[in-house]
């Protein structure tokens, strides 16, 4: 009896989950190559809490550029905008402080390699630069918002990016992709200014049921050249959830991210994540 009930599980398994899924979408991680032109757009919106209050268009925006330039490698741009507008309830008397800008972040340049897909796998790098446009006036903000990319809100530095991925999917609908990386950040302005270097890494777990991807993600950071009184302190996570639908020309998604370390919760609730990209022939 119990034979013929897992027997039952696998055929259903086999008939409604779709097999041949060769590219894997992610939330928040490095782009996923493939043999066609990506144009995609992003907006995270922050949530503060009950004290600060932000107006719906506050967040950070994204135009991301994925194009194929060989059989190997695809040309990655990205450019990244923080629009900031916020009210602080000060606790006395009824007075607000309200903060109004916007401005650019560090603009990306890069190469990714396009390697194929063998037995469900295949190992990607990317590098390239962070050019220094990033405006002070937004880019605390932008590193609170999305911690993981800091070095897209980095001030007056050069950012030199790696990173290597491995992805993997199954014949059952499930997928995971890893990623890890140096960012070294050269200081371009200012007396007396060092030179950071930090890791980032990531995991994304995913799994497929027709066109919708359901996804899980572990974010880090660790800071390797500032000092810290305690060696936890040189951490930082996020957890991500969300979900793609997968369509034949545009991918839509939509996640919430929320900081695990209790520092970064105390400043910020969470981050809602929308987003789509076309891929063009």
């Amino acid at each position: 009896m119990r034979y013929y009930f897992f027997r039952k599980i696998q055929f259903f398994l086999l008939v409604i989950i779709p097999l041949n899924v060769h590219v894997a979408q992610t939330l928040n991680l490095q782009a996923i190559p493939n043999e066609k032109t990506q144009i995609g757009i992003s907006f995270d919106k922050p949530s503060y809490g009950s004290v600060v209050k932000t107006s719906t268009l506050s967040g950070i925006y994204q135009l991301f550029i994925d194009v194929p330039i060989s059989s190997k490698f695809n040309l990655l741009s990205n450019f990244p905008v923080i629009n900031i507008s916020t009210e602080y309830d000060l606790g006395y008397g009824g007075r607000k402080y309200k903060y109004e800008a916007s401005g650019a972040g560090n603009i990306f340049v890069g190469l990714q390699t396009h390697p194929p897909v063998v037995e469900n796998g295949r190992s990607i790098t990317t590098f390239g630069i962070f050019l220094p446009t990033a405006d002070e006036k937004v880019a605390s903000s932008g590193i609170f918002i999305n911690n993981y990319d800091m070095q897209k809100y980095w001030t007056n530095s050069l950012g030199l990016y790696f990173n290597y991925a491995y992805q993997r999917t199954s014949d059952y609908g499930i997928g995971f992709t890893l990623e890890f990386g140096p960012n070294f950040m050269i200081p371009t302005k200012g007396n007396g200014a060092t030179s950071e270097l930090f890791l980032h890494y990531g995991f994304d777990l995913g799994y497929q049921v027709d066109k919708l991807m359901m996804n899980v993600e572990i974010l880090g950071t660790a800071f390797l050249s500032e000092e810290a009184n305690n060696f936890e302190d040189r951490f930082n996570h996020a957890l991500s959830f969300g979900a793609h639908w997968k369509g034949t020309t545009f991918t839509p998604k939509i996640f919430y991210r929320v900081y695990l370390r209790k520092e970064m919760r105390d400043m910020i609730d969470g981050v809602l994540g929308l987003g789509i990209t076309a891929s063009i022939d």
